[in-house]
């Protein structure tokens, strides 16, 4: 069956994950033989179809010198559910510890490399656009691996799609040209993801790109490993999955040109839209969104940032405006304490949104999005027996 919401399911799964062990214990190497099923890794044939074309662009390149000189490295991951290591039986086992691992073992100096993993259950690029600078660009990154083509499955249509990959990819190329970005696209246990879309992006922009989905999806219609040698649940892999998610990537290192270009690599015009390339989230100290409290309290969150909350049971109106271009919100869903929910935008037509789900996850809603800055108003009113939760509010300026 097709789901419903992708964000709902990734975050259901990690509720539900089996405590089934893979069928073969795995060590950390990532490049040392191992086989799944009929089939042993690495392997030329399908790393070939994770990468049909190596991307030489000079910044993979770069990065590639620097771990041969021994300079200090940071390895930076962004992504959902899959990418924080949701079914891995150890943080060590996910994909993003495991090509770390190899990097620094490889490296003249293997105490001088550094893992940073920003994934972050259940959220899609849009999110990862709002917080890509400070979860992850802060650290100063000299390579990223952006894995969202799982939870951006039915997220948008495929502009929205396109837009909020791109605005991920051009802050981080907007931060330093030079930057080794890779995409990897891992896929639900059918097989879907957006990889069509996602690729579009990482061909205007030259990135090396893995396709975890066409290595290991042939291999199962063939039933040369079975389902359950590679995912714990759907759609997050087992210690199996992510080992050789990790081996496909270190495959790309190995057998990427070493040969740096002498000019940096300048950034491209947006191939769909550059409005998520200015994207941002309201913290206590972001005068750009205003709001006006009827009813509703304002509460601080991780990394500072600025969630309401309408905790009394009668009518609570929540204003906030700005001219911002976007404006998306987090809505609280959860199987207890609900309410209902009013929204519009400026002098719209107002719609309503249970805050009810089976499981409790945040739910992002795109309020607006424009091609100018105007002023918006977005008006939320609680009218209710429980309270309503927005847990954070994502715009673009």
């Amino acid at each position: 069956m097709r789901p419903l919401n992708t964000l709902m399911f990734s975050c259901m799964a990690l509720l539900l994950l089996s405590c089934t062990e893979p069928s073969e214990p795995i060590t950390l190497s990532p490049d040392t033989p191992f086989t799944i099923g009929s089939v042993t890794f690495p392997n030329d044939t399908v790393f070939k179809r994770a990468a049909p074309t190596l991307v030489h662009n000079g910044r993979l390149a770069k990065f590639l010198v620097k771990h041969a000189r021994g300079d200090s490295l940071v390895i930076g991951f962004i992504g959902g559910s899959i990418t924080e290591g949701a079914g891995s039986t150890a943080e060590g086992k996910r994909y993003s510890s495991l090509l770390t691992s190899w990097i620094s073992r490889t490296s003249p100096r293997p105490g001088a490399v550094r893992e940073v993993n920003a994934g972050l259950s259940a959220t899609n690029s849009r999110f990862a656009a709002s917080r890509v600078a400070v979860d992850l660009l802060a650290h100063s990154p000299d390579i990223v691996v952006i894995e969202f083509a799982v939870n951006d499955y039915i997220s948008g249509d495929d502009d929205f799609i396109r837009a909020a990959l791109e605005g991920v990819v051009r802050q981080c190329l907007a931060h330093d040209p030079d930057l080794a970005v890779v995409l990897l696209f891992t896929a639900k246990g059918d097989g879907n993801n957006v990889q069509e879309l996602h690729a579009e992006i990482g061909r205007h922009y030259a990135l090396p790109m893995i396709s975890y989905r066409d290595a290991i999806m042939p291999l199962i219609d063939s039933g040369r490993i079975a389902w359950s040698d590679l995912f714990r649940d759907d759609p997050h892999p087992n210690d199996n999955g992510y080992r050789v998610a990790a081996n496909l990537l270190v495959e790309l290192l190995r057998k990427a040109d070493r040969t740096p270009t002498q000019a940096g690599v300048a950034l491209p015009a947006p191939y769909q839209s550059d409005l998520y390339q200015f994207a941002g989230i309201l913290t206590s100290g972001d005068t750009t969104v205003s709001a006006a409290l009827d009813g509703w309290t304002r509460f601080t969150s991780t990394g500072n940032r600025t969630g309401f909350v309408s905790p009394r049971p009668d009518e609570a109106t929540l204003t906030l405006s700005t001219n911002h271009r976007e404006m998306s919100l987090g809505i609280r869903m959860r199987p207890t304490d609900t309410s209902s929910i009013f929204m519009r935008v400026d002098n719209g037509p107002e719609f309503s949104l249970n805050n009810y789900y089976v499981i409790e996850y945040t739910r992002l809603i795109r309020m607006f999005s424009g091609p100018t800055r105007q002023p918006r108003t977005v008006t939320i009113r609680h009218s209710g027996m429980n309270r309503a939760v927005i847990d954070y509010v994502l715009y673009a300026r």
